[in-house]
């Protein structure tokens, strides 16, 4: 996840006593927060003594402790102000110390670059493979895929190259998202997909993004799929499908079941970067070209309401139905850690010739631990 998470603190004086903290803890779509150590506390200075002698009048009261307490590192609260001096001239009280830094999200402002067509020429996709067993949403299961892409112009938005799929290549088993357009469309489009045609089963809905998003930059993508028909947005109820696009639901036109249709998703690997792969490990293949960030898959349909409130969160990773989620923080190595309960770490696929996808930055995705 992008975890450059800018940290800016100061110290307010008299008495505010507290570590402003801007951050990836803030609420703007571009960034993230590294992780870092609690401040130790601060401490106030004693206030000056008052300047009268013993038994002579009042002259003037002792001067306050200092306003705040030093900054403890990181993301430290200040000290509390000292008391005044007493009119008789004893000495203020120190201020109190800070308290500790609050904890921050964990993270080192990477993601994963992937690349299809290699210098311009038909070459095999990059990706990462993931076995998540049996929580991966199989057969008619409820299902919702999201991530964060960083869109690279005209070669991220290429139709029929997968950003992400699994479930087999037959009708009604596959479950993923394309690029939609070849950047031909104004809107830009996407087509997250089901492999209906000719099945027994609705689901592919290449459709113009509403509002439409830049050709470059960051956009957040979901896709879930309730069997129940408990789905509802856009003063629509009872729908099975539900694709948001930064949180937005959008016109797909398949937005129920067939009656008596249902998907028919096989257990295979998770694919991240690409369509699934074929039996030859040397056979060219069509996936996705830029950065991707934040994937998480869930065994639950979320709804329109729970991913436009969470998908600018980082969450803590045991929220009920998350079954793989992938910051893609680690910045090197061919592992990328699950930082859901279950535990299935995606590897970087080299099989065969493959290209491998590579770690960089992404610094500039800012978004907030979720409380």
């Amino acid at each position: 996840m992008n975890n450059s998470r800018v940290l800016r603190h100061a110290l307010f004086g008299f008495g505010l006593g507290a570590c402003a903290v801007l951050s990836a803890c803030a609420s703007d779509p571009s960034g993230i927060i590294p992780s870092a150590v609690a401040g130790a506390p601060g401490a106030g200075s004693a206030g000056v003594a008052g300047g009268g002698a013993a038994g002579q009048p009042v002259v003037t009261a002792g001067s306050a402790g200092s306003s705040a307490g030093e900054a403890g590192s990181a993301l430290a609260g200040g000290g509390s102000g000292g008391t005044g001096g007493s009119a008789s001239g004893a000495a203020g009280m120190a201020g109190g110390g800070g308290s500790a830094g609050a904890a921050v999200c964990p993270g080192a402002g990477k993601s994963v670059h992937f690349q299809d067509d290699l210098s311009g020429t038909n070459t095999q996709a990059t990706h990462l493979v993931a076995d998540l067993m049996t929580d991966l949403p199989i057969a008619d299961g409820a299902r919702t895929i999201e991530m964060w892409l960083y869109m690279e112009g005209k070669e991220s938005w290429k139709s029929e190259h997968s950003i992400i799929e699994y479930g087999a290549s037959g009708r009604c088993q596959a479950f993923g998202i394309d690029g939609g357009d070849n950047s031909n469309n104004d809107p830009p489009q996407f087509d997250p997909f089901t492999f209906s045609g000719g099945g027994n089963c609705r689901g592919d809905d290449n459709l113009s993004v509403v509002p439409a998003p830049s050709r470059t930059g960051w956009v957040h993508l979901a896709w879930s799929y309730d069997p129940t028909g408990k789905l509802s947005y856009l003063n629509e109820q009872g729908l099975n499908f539900l694709f948001t696009v930064n949180g937005v639901p959008q016109p797909i036109h398949d937005k129920k079941q067939n009656a008596g249709g249902m998907l028919m998703s096989q257990q295979t690997k998770l694919y991240i970067g690409s369509e699934q792969a074929k039996a030859d490990p040397n056979a060219k293949d069509n996936g996705f070209t830029g950065k991707m960030d934040e994937v998480r898959i869930w065994n639950v349909a979320r709804t329109a309401a729970e991913l436009s409130e969470n998908y600018k969160l980082i969450l803590k990773g045991t929220e009920a139905g998350l079954v793989a989620y992938y910051h893609f923080d680690e910045g090197t190595g061919t592992i990328a850690k699950d930082s859901s309960t279950k535990k299935h770490d995606a590897t970087f696929d080299t099989a065969g010739n493959r290209p491998a996808a590579t770690w960089v930055d992404s610094t500039d995705l800012t978004l907030t631990c979720k409380p």
